[in-house]
């Protein structure tokens, strides 16, 4: 998906080079450990993308997609008549239209999700965009949160139980892997950086539960979708990918993997330290890692890893201390 850059993105999974070596740790024993308090998230799972769907007092609810790696979080326009949302301030960039706002919904207390407190630029509000898109195609989904959403708090994604979790008072276990999820709260941006290990090579990664791949023929015929189906993936530089098919004929490729692009599935994938498996990539051009997702990450990025690698697998995504843990 590409919407214009004042947009920041819905998602940065088609965007990426590579940073300084960072290892992954593990947690320190604390001298006591109570037990936190966790707030489940009303959350649905859907091809290992992330949906959260509060409900209003009245019953009605809104499907918001869920990105760690997006840009604004946002509403459609015809969703925002429909519930007849509170409009905000208008927000203003210098020589471009205002961006329309509407309120944080008031949500039942019983089925709310949090409000993106640590947003500078929106203040905690959701920017209005039209249904039809800004010349990319439609905006599927009803809204979107994206990477400031989630800053400030600590989440466990659960992806074996399907659940989205918000802890306050968590401390890991003594032993907990963990490796480093840096960004940059300082400017405001809070796309995740971590370092993953593939073919024995570190690579610096997005952080990008949100990454979404649209299968084409030949990448529906390799995962068993339809064609046309939107499932979670996993993004990587062409140069990359091409280092990858000229050391590894014998790992599956499909060409017409996600739309018209290449992808590759490499045999497994270790964050922190853990083995999490299989994972297929598809490819993406250099810049858009290298020139665009890097300007926004502390360090340089080659590719996004997102749900194809985290299927098997439970994390706690601490972004105060700016660490990933992987429980068992």
């Amino acid at each position: 998906m590409t919407l214009p850059l004042r947009l920041a993105l819905l998602s940065a999974g088609l965007l990426i080079a590579a940073a300084p070596s960072v290892l992954a740790s593990t947690a320190q024993p604390t001298s006591s450990q109570q037990a936190p308090t966790r707030t489940p998230v009303p959350t649905r799972f859907e091809h290992q993308r992330i949906f959260v769907t509060p409900r209003f007092a009245d019953g009605t609810t809104v499907q918001f997609y869920t990105d760690s790696g997006g840009g604004l979080n946002m509403i459609r326009d015809d969703v925002v008549r429909r519930l007849d949302l509170a409009a905000g301030a208008d927000v203003e960039e210098t020589g471009q239209p205002p961006i329309k706002t509407v309120e944080w919904p008031a949500f039942a207390l019983d089925a709310a999700i949090p409000s993106p407190d640590q947003d500078r630029f929106l203040q905690g509000r959701l920017a209005v965009v039209p249904a039809e898109g800004f010349g990319e195609g439609p905006m599927l989904n009803e809204a979107f949160l994206g990477s400031r959403w989630f800053a400030g708090r600590v989440w466990e994604f659960d992806y074996p139980a399907r659940s989205l979790t918000v802890l306050q008072g968590w401390s890991a276990p003594t032993g907990t892997p963990s490796t480093p999820l840096t960004m940059l709260p300082a400017r405001n941006m809070y796309w995740p950086r971590i370092q993953v290990e593939i073919d024995g090579e570190m690579l610096d990664m997005l952080f990008d539960t949100g990454a979404e791949l649209r299968l084409g023929p030949d990448g529906a015929k390799a995962l068993g979708h339809a064609e046309g189906a939107r499932v979670a993936g996993s993004f990587i530089t062409a140069r990359q990918y091409r280092t990858w098919r000229d050391a590894h004929p014998d790992w599956p490729v499909a060409l017409k993997g996600d739309g018209g692009m290449p992808m590759i599935q490499v045999p497994n994938v270790r964050i922190a330290g853990k083995d999490t498996g299989p994972a297929w990539f598809a490819a993406r051009p250099d810049r858009n890692f290298t020139e665009y997702m890097s300007s926004m990450t502390d360090a340089p990025v080659e590719g996004a890893i997102g749900g194809s690698a985290f299927a098997r697998l439970r994390m706690v995504a601490d972004y105060p201390a700016q660490k990933l843990y992987v429980l068992p």
